[in-house]
């Protein structure tokens, strides 16, 4: 995706819904007592970055915990 249709898409949700606030999703699995639990927490969207190895704008990035 161009971010020129990243920004049309913005665009849509800020004309439907006003201006909101950007949040990120996290969702991570743990161990409980009797088995796999799936929690979920929300942060404040930090601000998007260029990489300039890739090429890219970065929106986000996954954490993975290889415990």
């Amino acid at each position: 995706m161009k971010i020129s249709q990243y920004m049309q898409y913005l665009k849509i949700l800020q004309d439907r819904y006003g201006d909101i606030d950007v949040k990120t999703k996290f969702t991570f699995e743990t161990l409980g007592l009797y088995a796999y639990e799936y929690n979920t927490e929300y942060e404040n969207a930090g601000k998007p970055k260029y990489d300039n190895k890739d090429k890219s704008v970065i929106i986000y990035k996954e954490m993975v915990n290889l415990d």
